[in-house]
C-alpha cells in the first residue's frame, strides 16, 4: 500500500471521549486560523472513531493522511490498535495521545512505528501542527526511499538475468 497526501490533510482522530474530540476539534480550528493569518491556508478534513473495530475498519481504506490515536480506548490501547495496523499492512502515520503517559509507553509505541506521541495536558495547536507535518513528511520520505530500494532490487534482478543470458 502507498501513501499520499491530500489537500485538505485528513485526519483520522480515534478517540472515545467526546470532550477529547472537542479539543482536538478545537486546536485543528485553531491551526487553520493562524495559517489564514499567516496565508499559508491548511485544510484539515477531521473524521473521528469511537472504537477500536471503527478505526481498524477506517484503516482497511486507506482514506487518510495521519491518525491521531488515543492510548486508552476501553479494553484496548493504542498500542493494541498499532499493532494490528502494522500486522494488516497499514501504512498510515500515527500519533499516540495520552492523558498521562509514561517513558516506557512511548519507547513501545514508538518500536510500534507510532510516528508521534503526545501528552493531551501539553498539546498546542502549534505543538499538535507541528506533530501531524513532521508524521505525514516522514511518512513520505519514507515512502519514497522504499519505492526506491524496491526499484534498484528490480534493477539489479534484471541486470544479473541479463547478464546470465550472455
Amino acid at each position: 500500500m502507498t501513501m499520499t497526501l491530500s489537500v485538505p490533510l485528513k485526519i483520522l482522530l480515534v478517540e472515545d471521549d467526546e470532550d477529547d474530540y472537542l479539543i482536538t476539534q478545537e486546536l485543528i480550528q485553531e491551526i487553520i486560523e493562524a495559517g489564514q493569518s499567516a496565508s499559508v491556508a491548511p485544510q484539515f478534513e477531521l473524521e473521528w472513531v469511537k472504537t477500536c473495530e471503527s478505526a481498524l475498519e477506517a484503516l482497511s481504506q486507506n482514506r487518510h493522511d495521519v491518525i491521531l490515536l488515543d492510548y486508552r480506548l476501553g479494553a484496548y490501547t493504542g498500542l493494541d490498535i498499532l499493532r494490528k495496523s502494522a500486522a494488516a499492512g497499514y501504512p498510515t502515520p500515527t500519533i499516540i495521545l495520552v492523558g498521562s503517559g509514561s517513558y516506557e509507553t512511548d519507547c513501545m509505541a514508538s518500536e510500534l512505528g507510532a510516528a508521534g506521541y503526545l501528552d493531551k495536558d501539553q498539546v498546542s495547536s502549534r505543538v499538535l501542527e507541528r506533530s501531524l507535518r513532521y508524521a505525514v513528511t516522514y511518512a513520505l520520505k519514507h515512502q519514497k526511499k522504499t519505492s526506491f530500494t524496491q526499484e534498484l532490487q528490480i534493477l539489479r534482478a534484471i541486470n544479473q538475468n541479463v547478464n546470465e543470458l550472455e
